[in-house]
């Protein structure tokens, strides 16, 4: 079996991935499977992305932040994807010694950003309350703690919930210094999210550009719009069309 039947590189399975049993398992399939990472479809058919002279595409999704893909008009309008296929893995960034897990290290961009690593940060934080007795709706004991998820802490945040708020105040202090790293090194004209910014930019904008504007060159984040995916929760399925046509 040659070395195109593997993936080498993926932020949520910690071995390398089998194609041909991967595929076998969904029965027979006329044609060819492509394999393309979940940034890199979207940044094909978002309207965010594509309108900027450069700009970096993210999902923030389950591997949140398991890549970054950046454009430049002055690479005849390629998506830069390095020597392997590897660049853009900013997931993996280590943005504090301690913190939730992402991408396999603790304290990770992935870990403090994506939709596993809120669930993830919410049941810290929430061990936390339990030991100095502060109360959610979200939870009265230890038990409730695995049934926290992004979706429902955030539909708490909204409900005025402290514990809520303070976990994606978090996630959002923590987005704002992984994209000043992500500004400073390539000086995008956009960076454009999706999935949970997109849902709920309203209460990340705030956070992430003042977090930004404290960590990022100044003429770096002058020129720098962070935006959200215009295509919504539909940003997979038109990516996944794009890449077939």
């Amino acid at each position: 079996r040659g070395k195109s039947e593997l993936i080498y590189h993926s932020s949520n399975n910690s071995s390398r991935l089998d194609l041909v049993d991967a595929v076998g398992k969904t029965g027979n399939l006329a044609g060819s499977v492509v394999l393309v990472k979940n940034a890199l479809c979207a940044s094909l058919v978002d309207g965010s992305f594509c309108s900027n002279e450069s700009c970096c595409c993210s999902c923030l999704v389950a591997g949140l932040y398991s890549l970054v893909d950046f454009l430049d008009r002055s690479l005849d309008g390629r998506l830069y994807s390095g020597t392997n296929d590897g660049a853009g893995e900013v997931g993996h960034i280590r943005l504090s010694e301690d913190g939730p897990v992402g991408y396999g290290k603790k304290g990770s961009f992935e870990g403090f950003c994506s939709g596993g690593g809120i669930k993830n940060l919410a049941e810290i934080t929430a061990r936390e309350y339990l030991e100095k007795n502060k109360k959610s709706i979200l939870f009265n004991c230890e038990a409730d703690i695995e049934n926290l998820t992004a979706q429902n802490v955030a539909e708490a945040m909204y409900q005025g919930d402290g514990f809520a708020e303070e976990v994606y105040e978090r996630c959002a202090e923590y987005l704002g210094r992984g994209l000043s790293v992500i500004i400073d090194i390539l000086n995008p004209e956009a960076v454009v999210i999706g999935s949970i910014y997109e849902r709920n930019q309203e209460f990340f904008s705030g956070i992430v550009n003042e977090i930004i504007k404290k960590e990022t060159l100044s003429f770096n984040a002058d020129v720098c719009e962070i935006l959200p995916a215009e295509l919504g929760d539909s940003i997979g399925d038109f990516a996944a069309l794009g890449v077939l046509f």
